[in-house]
């Protein structure tokens, strides 16, 4: 997952601000001063090389954090050991719009300081949260209660867009933003069978595993969404581990569905009570940010 903040602001109060996003980076936090800008990335490692954030340029006047994963990074930049090391220069050889080259999930924040903008970008279905305020400077963070624990009036806190480039003039924030999208739908209904939709599965899947260095698990219910993965990942030959949680599943279904998979699977079963489920409920309240996402109308 990862979780990243970049702000104009030199934050004194790091732990408390850095409460709800610390979770989604157990590995490593980064926090450093560049530009007299602060940024702040907390590392989920799951692909490549171990490598902190930010990235930078050369010569440090570009400097990036992401949240997420680049699916396509090695034929962006086939000598990167990880996807995010392919970000930066893809930037100097493409330029503002760089994030329609990339085919993966992402939130991204750049800076660049020798031209004094700023870029962030959320992929098409905006699956990493990003949120950002032009409140007595610039401030862009994966959680909006970063940015409200910073100090920052509720009302000048706003969601980066699904499927959007935001181009900020550090020189003018507000006074000028340029916004682009990221990817153009192309909403006609001219397919006569369900073939394409099942190799675009197929693919999603495959390009999700490749570069994985963990071993796979899902969520394994009696449900379509969770059984399609779950053959599709028997069918690349992966094994992984499943894991469901004993209530209202079909437990016939589920059965079925560990046998055919063979030795491709090692299934878990957990049963709780009622009050383990209240118990994980209130913990969940507790060290978790609210979050609503909300989809712009086509």
């Amino acid at each position: 997952m990862c979780s990243f903040l970049v702000s104009s602001w030199l934050l004194s109060n790091l732990t408390y601000v850095n409460f709800f996003m610390r979770p989604r980076g157990p590995d490593l936090t980064t926090h450093i001063n560049l530009h007299n800008f602060t940024f702040v990335h907390n590392l989920l490692h799951m692909t490549g090389e171990r490598i902190p954030q930010p990235f930078t340029s050369d010569d440090r006047q570009v400097v990036l954090v992401y949240n997420g994963e680049i699916y396509n990074f090695k034929a962006l930049r086939p000598e990167s050991t990880s996807d995010g090391e392919a970000l930066v220069p893809l930037y100097l050889q493409r330029g503002d719009l760089f994030t329609r080259m990339l085919d993966g999930e992402f939130a991204i924040a750049l800076l660049d300081f020798r031209r004094r903008k700023a870029i962030i970008s959320s992929d098409i279905f905006s699956t990493k949260p990003l949120w950002f305020s032009t409140y007595q400077g610039f401030h862009v963070a994966s959680y909006q209660s970063a940015l409200l624990r910073m100090g920052i009036p509720p009302g000048a806190v706003r969601m980066v867009d699904p499927n959007s480039i935001m181009i900020f003039d550090l020189r003018q924030m507000d006074l000028k933003i340029q916004r682009h999208a990221l990817h153009e739908f192309d909403l006609r209904q001219f397919k006569q069978d369900t073939s394409d939709f099942q190799a675009a599965f197929a693919n999603a899947v495959q390009k999700r595993i490749q570069y994985a260095i963990h071993p796979m698990f899902i969520g394994l219910s009696s449900g379509y969404d969770s059984g399609a993965i779950h053959v599709a990942l028997v069918h690349e030959r992966t094994g992984h581990f499943a894991y469901t949680v004993h209530s209202t599943e079909d437990m016939e279904i589920l059965k079925q569905r560990i046998a055919w998979a063979g030795n491709w699977t090692e299934t878990n079963v957990i049963v709780l009570s009622g009050m383990d489920l209240e118990r994980e409920a209130a913990r969940l309240i507790e060290r978790s940010a609210r979050f609503h996402i909300k989809f712009p109308t086509i």
